[in-house]
């Protein structure tokens, strides 16, 4: 027998001519019944110039599509990684960055996420949160920069 293990997919895009042009097409496989089956979608090339325009409409399909994946089921809380941010990431920092990261952890993100598994801070939950932020758009930006560190780190 074998064993089904999930993987995380992201789509194939590939440009497909067309009479007026062309289009794109995402191809993506669904497990139905313990079949694979294959599935596509199809965007025009007059809406989405480009693939990274493709990329940014499926992202939230693509997201829902990998939520029962092995990479989806961190079981984590958000505050375990704020706390290895402090104790790993902060200690390197200029002074002056040190303290604004620590008051913005303390202030707005740790109050916020601290109690939710990582898997629970979505995208859109963390869009949902930002926007009704009052605040100067020097400090969103900086909450923004926190948040996207990681990221950030892995590409240098």
């Amino acid at each position: 027998m074998k064993l089904l293990k999930s993987r995380y997919q992201q789509g194939s895009i590939t440009r497909i001519p067309r009479a007026n042009g062309y289009a794109w097409r995402v191809r993506f496989s669904e497990w139905n019944g313990g079949k694979r089956t294959q599935k596509s979608l199809t965007f025009s090339g007059l809406e989405y110039a480009n693939e990274s325009d493709v990329q940014k409409a499926i992202e939230l399909a693509v997201s829902q599509q990998n939520r029962d994946t092995e990479r989806a089921k961190i079981d984590a809380l958000f505050g375990e990684i704020v706390e290895l941010y402090r104790t790993e990431h902060l200690p390197g920092l200029e002074h002056s960055t040190r303290q604004t990261n620590t008051y913005l952890l303390n202030s707005y993100i740790g109050p916020k996420f601290n109690d939710v598994r990582i898997r629970g801070v979505t995208p859109l939950a963390v869009t949902r949160w930002f926007s009704g932020l009052r605040l100067a758009p020097t400090t969103k930006a900086s909450i923004r920069s926190m948040i996207c560190a990681r990221e950030t780190a892995r590409s240098k």
